[in-house]
């Protein structure tokens, strides 16, 4: 949990937010995760060194998430290997400053690498 003096701190020193892609579809608008809830001083990741691949961790979503994911892209459903392209361009069409992508998702790489 970030606490309010973590936010003040940073807004302080006007560092960047960190969004992360693969925590935001909840179900809920309010997420800060999901990029129309972005502020321009931000770096967004499709996820970090400490998450799944996006591909894996969309095979290991719930279909309700699944389904939450594609809405909000406006998408139809989509196979595995169609999440983690998709994040990436959500990602570098945000608002954020930065936008970043570990190379296991610039190659589509399930959980079993390659």
């Amino acid at each position: 949990m970030i606490t309010p003096d973590v936010y003040a701190l940073r807004d302080q020193f006007r560092l960047p937010g960190t969004r992360v892609l693969q925590f935001a579809f909840d179900g809920h608008s309010d997420n800060p995760y999901l990029p129309h809830n972005y502020v321009t001083n931000a770096v967004v990741y499709t996820g970090t060194h400490d998450n799944p691949t996006t591909r894996g961790w969309f095979d290991e979503l719930p279909d309700y998430q699944r389904r939450i994911l594609w809405n909000y892209l406006k998408l139809p459903g989509g196979e595995s290997g169609e999440a983690a392209p998709a994040l990436m361009d959500l990602a570098w069409s945000s608002l954020a400053a930065v936008s970043m992508a570990p190379l296991q998702d610039l190659l589509n790489w399930g959980e079993r690498l390659g």
